[in-house]
C-alpha cells in the first residue's frame, strides 16, 4: 500500500535555513531572582518546516534554550551556505567544527 502522507518530488516542502548565536540578551532576573544564564557564542544551524516565529533554539554546546524570531536569526537560501556560514562564524570564535555537542 502506498503512502500518501508524504510529499513525492514533484511537490517539494518548503524549509527554512537558518542561522542563530547563543548570546544573552540582557542582565534581567528570572521571576524566582535567578539571573539569566549568559550564551556560549556559537552559531548554530538549523533547518526546519515550521515558520520562525514557532520554533525554539537548542545550543549545540552549552544546551541552553531559545526562542527564535525573525530578529535574532539569519536566513540562507541554501543548506550548504548555511552550514558555511556557521563553520566561519565559529572558526573566528576558536570552535573547531559545527559538530561539536560534547
Amino acid at each position: 500500500m502506498l503512502n500518501t502522507n508524504r510529499p513525492n518530488n514533484e511537490q517539494e516542502v518548503e524549509r527554512y535555513h537558518l542561522t542563530w548565536v547563543c548570546e544573552g540578551g540582557d542582565e534581567r532576573m528570572r521571576p524566582r531572582g535567578k539571573p539569566l544564564r549568559k550564551g556560549c557564542g556559537y552559531t548554530n544551524p538549523r533547518t526546519t518546516k515550521k515558520p520562525v516565529d514557532d520554533i525554539t533554539g537548542l545550543c549545540r554546546i552549552c544546551s541552553r534554550k531559545r526562542n527564535l524570531n525573525g530578529g535574532i536569526v539569519r536566513f540562507h537560501p541554501t543548506k550548504k551556505q548555511m552550514l558555511l556560514y556557521a563553520e566561519r562564524a565559529n572558526w573566528e570564535l576558536g570552535w573547531t567544527s559545527t559538530e561539536e555537542s560534547e
